[in-house]
């Protein structure tokens, strides 16, 4: 087996570089983050990540080989255990290549789910997740949300993230100007004056939801911007939902509406 390399300590160059990837400053750095386990390099591989290397245990040598990747790296547990982020790895961690996020116009007809400040990396991943179940356009994400190639978010995402289209803004302004360009309607997940429920909103083609912090929910900066806000229904005892379950309910209708304008 070509590319292969043996690694016995932690001073190794190529080791440490892949254990900065654990930070997202090192990922940026880089441009390459980390994918834990046989069965998410399966993923990215078929979802056409590039993968630049893969570290794995002697035992998992077959499965790594099978990866495609460059360079493959035969490490101690105590070695390959600095590269995960669970308490029991699984064999192989990869080195992949962060996909580059174009710039293209949004759709028109496009449904997209904009995520303001979501910082818990299992809600990013999740969300990304019920996006590409529900056939979202793309995420659209902005401010302080959670690394989406932290591990805790690659791991979450269970193989979504590789396939579901992303675009990052670097303000609510440039946000609202890019879905205004495409004619696509813009409401938030918030209460105010405006509020209406969901599901009289026509959350179909041509539509946004802006889902906001767990904490604090959506700035009011973005508030701004939105040509309206809307509410799940629910009991009066209950304040609020979890962010990924009232995205998933959101992108749900969101689904519902799109498939009933197919008819």
């Amino acid at each position: 087996m070509q590319g292969v390399q043996h690694i016995t300590s932690a001073d190794n160059a190529r080791l440490k570089q892949a254990v900065k990837l654990h930070r997202r400053s090192g990922r940026r750095e880089a441009g390459e983050f980390l994918i834990e386990g046989p069965k998410l390099l399966h993923e990215a591989v078929k979802s056409g990540v590039a993968l630049r290397a893969v570290f794995c245990e002697e035992r998992s040598l077959e499965i790594a080989g099978r990866l495609g990747a460059p360079d493959i790296f035969v490490v101690p547990a105590r070695l390959l255990q600095k590269l995960c982020d669970t308490e029991s790895p699984q064999g192989c961690v990869g080195v992949a290549a962060i996909p580059a996020c174009g710039a293209a116009p949004l759709e028109t007809q496009g449904c997209y789910l904009v995520l303001e400040n979501i910082q818990d990396p299992g809600n990013v991943g999740t969300i990304l997740r019920t996006a590409e179940a529900f056939c979202v356009s793309a995420v659209l994400v902005l401010g302080a949300t959670a690394d989406l190639y932290g591990p805790k978010v690659v791991r979450s995402a269970m193989g979504s993230l590789f396939r579901q289209r992303v675009r990052f803004f670097e303000s609510a302004q440039l946000l609202r100007e890019a879905l205004s360009e495409a004619g696509i309607r813009l409401y938030g997940a918030a209460l105010r004056g405006d509020t209406r429920s969901i599901t009289a909103c026509g959350l179909g083609p041509g539509t946004a939801v802006a889902v906001g912090n767990e904490g604090s929910g959506l700035t009011q900066e973005l508030l701004a911007l939105c040509d309206g806000t809307l509410k799940i229904p629910m009991g009066a005892a209950t304040e609020s939902l979890n962010a990924a379950v009232a995205a998933s309910i959101i992108m749900w209708e969101m689904s519902r509406e799109t498939r009933r304008e197919e008819v």
